[in-house]
Parts: structure tokens; sequence; C-alpha cells
């Protein structure tokens, strides 16, 4: 039953909540306690020393600079004020913050636990809610993303859950919002964007979903939006078999983000959505604003194509969409017509827009617009650019041919199930796995490449789940959308279309952590549906339970192996297994005050001794930096800059792009510590 009316959840679900907090801080504070070379591989990459050494730099007076020459904006804004805090009360030596970030990441954890249990228990049976908590705690490959690593991750989801949570606390169970909540609301919705830049498709997404009180309940529609995914998706599955389309075609989310914008809303104009008699000319008007509605489409999508924009739609793309979706809806609303009526039955209302709602939008807006405005404009006055450098070096990397991050687009990247950029990695690559064998022997005999027909399996294999989950009764959508699932999709819909359209590499796997939530909070409800199933039957019910408890201690008991494996007590010389293997390098074959060129180097950076590391790659470097990459001019950048030395992959230095061409006939190899990584001599132009 669902507890939206009420703030505070019964005092016997306190115990559940001082057992998540308790299991999901255990692991951090034993990490937080080891010797310090064990410790340390609770920071396992590179990534993350990148904000340690900048809020050093910035406590030491040398503002927002990772070198202490450059001044950069390269990084998530929350996450790094959290670091300036903690580096400005703990900066006794380099090691304590270190320990105190370990503790921080722990509690993180929990809350994030704490409010996951929160939302789910509200609408689902609140043993099912616990048990999956307490899965996203503890379950060793969601927390080695979500909690070590010393990155953003963990408070971002923290704002994500939190946003969900006052979401359905103050928009969901209230007839109307107070002004002072809302406005609460839009400061937390700036929290979860700060904390994380790119959230801010989910973020957009929950708090539209939240203040409109979107309802995607309405079976006929749903599966209209499900049918017009599929048919996009197809369509261009296609057209790339028949090579129309190249593997740098991104005008799929284009045209998906149109079709499901603007043919739902012409349907509803041609009257489809509408309840009607049943007799043949009643179907016969169905069909008829079906087909208007889709065609009105196809003349939109040929004005974009003749106009000069770099959005050109492949006309058979054009026309397979048009058949698909048609015929797709065409099937779904007639066999609505043939469906018993319920009586009393009236179509969910989807949307609510209303002079009340649209105030709460504005004043929900209102601090996120300020905050953001001031977060640019700050950018633009202290680093002579609005956006982080971070993200524009990405797509800088993404126009080069020959580069160490990452391949040209591909084509499936594109469709979010490729090996570069896939928020569902894990799971389709799982898949792929299992059905390559028999795909590829299908493939050579009908003639369609073998990855186009695995994309049209996993096609099926989602289609069939939504079409058995339109089946489901009991409010199955209704759950999922209080726990604002279809609102996380659909932002997670639009991010990776914007990855695609924008041209980005070197995506990571916090990148996706999201999209582990989508899953899990899938999982929630799938399995609290089987538990309404079982609820009836006594034993079924107490096996059911006791499954989902071992589920939970199978989970625990893993991750003591994961620390056990990862953080033995006895501790491992960390020289050895190379975390500062290049620091000991650099130490011993540069004299200090040198100046050392690295791509990455946050590691090095952070705990290196009277010498100073500069990052090549751009990504925490300052925006005169980026402009010379960009320009071509990098290697006068440094030049000028007076660099010494320059250390790392010898054939990503000296080959790939842009470091072969920056440092052409500049690199002297000095010492080589091994078959790949080098120290060399930076030889300036005379």
């Amino acid at each position: 039953m669902s507890r939206l009316s009420g703030e505070m959840l019964p005092r016997k679900q306190n115990l559940k909540i001082w057992i998540l907090f308790v299991i999901g801080i255990l692991l951090s504070i034993y990490a937080a306690l080891l010797p310090a070379d064990t410790m340390l591989h609770w920071f396992d990459i590179d990534d993350g020393f990148f904000y340690f050494k900048v809020a050093q730099n910035f406590n030491q007076g040398l503002g927002f600079t990772f070198d202490g020459i450059n001044l950069t904006n390269g990084f998530h804004p929350l996450w790094m004020a959290v670091c300036l805090l903690v580096y400005r009360i703990f900066s006794s030596d380099l090691i304590l913050p270190l320990r105190v970030l370990v503790i921080l990441a722990g509690i993180m954890n929990s809350l994030s636990g704490i409010l996951l249990y929160r939302i789910l228990s509200r609408v689902l049976h609140p043993w099912v809610s616990f048990i999956v908590a307490g899965l996203w705690v503890t379950w060793p490959a969601l927390y080695k993303v979500t909690t070590t690593q010393g990155m953003e991750t963990g408070l971002s989801l923290l704002l994500l859950l939190w946003l969900i949570d006052r979401a359905q606390v103050w928009f969901l169970s209230a007839e109307k919002v107070t002004a002072k909540r809302a406005v609460l609301f839009g400061v937390i919705a700036l929290l979860a964007v700060l904390a994380r830049l790119d959230h801010v498709f989910y973020v957009a997404v929950i708090c539209a979903f939240a203040v409109f009180r979107v309802k995607l309940t309405h079976k006929p529609l749903v599966f209209d939006l499900v049918g017009i995914t599929v048919s996009v998706v197809l369509s261009y599955l296609v057209t790339y078999n028949f090579g129309e389309v190249n593997f740098s075609d991104h005008t799929i989310f284009p045209l998906l983000y149109l079709s499901l914008l603007l043919k739902p809303v012409f349907m509803w104009i041609a009257g489809v959505y509408r309840q009607r008699s049943r007799s043949v000319l009643s179907w016969l008007k169905l069909i008829a604003g079906i087909i208007a509605a889709n065609l009105a489409l196809v003349p939109i999508l040929y004005l974009i194509n003749a106009l000069d924009v770099s959005i050109r739609f492949p006309k058979l793309v054009i026309i397979l969409e048009f058949i698909l979706s048609t015929v797709w809806i065409t099937v779904n609303h007639l066999m609505r017509e043939f469906r018993p009526v319920q009586s009393g039955g009236s179509s969910p209302r989807v949307v609510t827009i209303s002079k009340t709602t649209t105030l709460s939008a504005v004043r929900v807006i209102l601090p996120a617009a300020i905050g953001i405005g001031a977060y640019l404009l700050f950018n633009l006055r202290y680093f002579s650019t609005l956006l982080p450098v971070s993200g524009r070096i990405k797509h800088f990397w993404s126009t080069l041919d020959n580069t160490a991050y990452g391949r040209a687009r591909d084509f499936f990247d594109v469709f979010g199930i490729g090996s570069r950029i896939n928020p569902w990695q894990s799971e389709t690559v799982a898949l792929r796995s299992l059905t390559d064998g028999v795909l590829e022997k299908i493939a050579s005999y009908s003639g369609f490449n073998s990855r186009v027909a695995f994309s049209i399996t996993l096609i099926a294999l989602v289609l069939l789940f939504v079409l058995l989950l339109g089946r489901a009764r009991g409010g199955t959508l209704e759950r999922m959308g209080r726990v604002f699932l279809p609102a996380l999709f659909i932002g997670s819909l639009f991010r990776v279309g914007f990855y695609a359209i924008y041209g980005y590499i070197g995506v990571r796997n916090w990148y996706w952590i999201v999209e582990r939530l989508i899953l899990i909070l899938l999982i929630a409800v799938l399995l609290d549906l089987l538990a309404q199933k079982l609820n009836n039957l006594r034993y079924a019910r107490t096996g059911y339970a006791l499954l989902l408890s071992a589920l939970l201690l199978y989970s625990m008991i893993r991750s003591i192996q994961f620390a056990s494996t990862n953080f033995r007590y006895a501790g491992r010389d960390v020289q050895t297994q190379g975390m500062l293997s290049g620091v000991r390098t650099l130490e011993a074959m540069t004299p200090e005050s040198s100046l050392i060129g690295m791509t990455g180097g946050g590691v090095e950076g952070y705990f290196i001794r009277e010498r100073t590391i500069v990052n090549l790659d751009g990504l925490i470097n300052s925006e005169a930096y980026y402009r010379s990459l960009t320009g071509g001019y990098a290697a006068d950048f440094l030049d000028r800059m007076g660099l010494d030395y320059v250390y790392g992959n010898i054939y990503m230095l000296e080959v790939s792009e842009p470091y072969g061409a920056i440092f052409e006939d500049r690199l002297e190899l000095i010492h080589k510590e091994t078959e790949e990584i080098g120290l060399f001599l930076y030889l300036p132009a005379p």
C-alpha cells in the first residue's frame, strides 16, 4: 500500500534504516583505518586525485589550479566544494584528507541506501524495499563505482535520490505544493546538477514529472511511445544494414525526439485517444486519424532536410519509420477496441497543467536557474569560459582520427549499445556473449550484419518484456511512475543522445551509475509484483522472504570478500603495485623544480615532491591550453610555460593524435621504464 501521504515512516522501520546505515559505512571505516599503502587502493583511478590536488592548491592560496600555473574548471563544482572543505580542515599531510574522504564516501553510500529504501517503501512492500536497498549499498560491482574511486559519483547519486524522495512527499502526496517547498525543491535540483553537470537531463525530467504530475499509466499512450521508439530504432538498423547510413550518423535522436513529442500530440488532435463506439465506421476513423498523425511528421522531416542544417534524415528511414509506427499504433488501438470496456473507466490524466502547477514550475525553476546562471558567470569571470574545459576536451578528442581515447564514433554507440557509449554494457555484453554464435550463423544466411541481428534480438527481448509488463495487474505502471522510473529512463535517453550528437569520448564506468539505479528500481518493482502474487500463499510467502534475505546475506559476504581481496590489513607495497611507481621514477630521474608533462598525472601530481606535473590531455588544464590544442599551437604554449620533461606512454606521445604533432622533433627518450612507458627530455623550439 502506498504511504505517500506521510513524511515519517513507521517506527518499526527505524531498525532497518540503522541496519542500512551500518552495512553501508562499515567497509569505509575499515578501509580508512588501514595502513596508508593499503588504504590508497581505495582510489584505484587517476581522476580522483585531480580534485584532491586542486583542493590542496586552492587552500594554499594558488587558486583553482592543478599545476599551480594554469587555472582550471575541469571538475564538477559541488564535489570540489566538499574536497575544498576537507583540505581546509585536514591539511596536515597528504594521507589524512584521503582517510576523511573515504569515511565521507561511506556516509554518502549509507544515506543513499536509506533514501532508496524510503522511496521504495512508500510504494512497494517494505521487506522488498529493504532488501533492494541493502543490495544497493553492499553489492561489490555497485559499491566499487558508487563509493570507491574518490569521484563525485556518491554525492551526485545521493542528491538525485534526495530529489526523488522530496518529489514523492512534496508533490505526489499533496494536492497543493507550498511556495516554500517548491523553492526548496528547486534548490535540491540545483545541488543535484552542480554535483554532476550532465545529470541535468535526469533532474529536468524528474522536476517536470513531479511538478506537472506526469503519470504514464495510460496504457495505449505508453505502448504508442514504445512502438514509436522501436520503429525509429528498427528503421535505422535496417537502413544501416543496407548501407544507407554511415557509422557517424546521429540523426536517430532528433528523429526519436520529434516522433515521441509530436506524434502523440497529433494523435490527440486527431481524436485517437478518445473513447469511441464499436463500429466499423468508428474503427475506420481511428485508422485514418493514426495515418494522418503519423503522416503529419513526414513533411516536417523533409523540411528539416531542405534547410541548411547539419541534420539530414535518410529517406529510407523516414519511409520505414512511418510504415512501422503506423502499423504498430494501429494494432495497439484496434486491440484496445476489442478489449472489454471497464465500467466507469475513463482514460487517466497523463499530465496536469494548470495555474497552480505552472506557478510551482516557476518557483522550482527560479532558484535552479539563478544558481546555474551564477555558476556560468563565475566560470566566465574566473576561467574565461562558460563551461568546464574537461567536457569540451572530450568533444575535441572525438574529432581526431588516431586518438588513444577511443576509436571514431560507432553507429551502435549512437544507440547506446556499442562498445564506447553503452550505459547498459554489463547487460548487453552478457546477452551478446550468449547469442553471438547463433546470430553470426543467422547473419550469414540472411545477409544481415551480425551486430544488426544482435540489436534486433535485444529490441525483441525488451519489447517482450514491455508487453508482459503491460499485462501485469495491480497498478504496476503506476508503481513504476511513483518511484520515478520512467523519468529516469527518459533522462537517460536524452543524456545518451547528447553524448552521441555532441561527439563525446573517454566515457568511464561511473558515468552510467544512474542506469544501474534504473535497473535496481525495475528489479524492485518486479520483486514486489512477485511478492503480491505470493501474498496469499503462506509458505511460499515465507520462502520468498527467506530467499531475499539470503540474497542480501550473499551480497554482504561478497562485500567482505571484496574488502579482503583489495584491502588486506597486512598491506601491500603500493610501489610494487605500480600506483606510485611513476612518482618514484620521476623523483629519481629529474632534478628538483622540474616541470613535467603527463597525460593524466593525477596520482603523480598529488604525491610528487619538489616537482610540478602539468596535465597534457587538457582535462584539468586551462582554457588557454584548450585553445592551443584545438588551434594547433600547443607546442608554443608548452614552450612559453617552460616544460622540461614529458612522461607517459611512448606510442601515445609519439604517434597518436594530438600528441604526435605537438611533440614532433621535440622529445628525446632518456629513460625507458617499461616497453610502453618512457621519460622524455622536452626540447623547446630554438
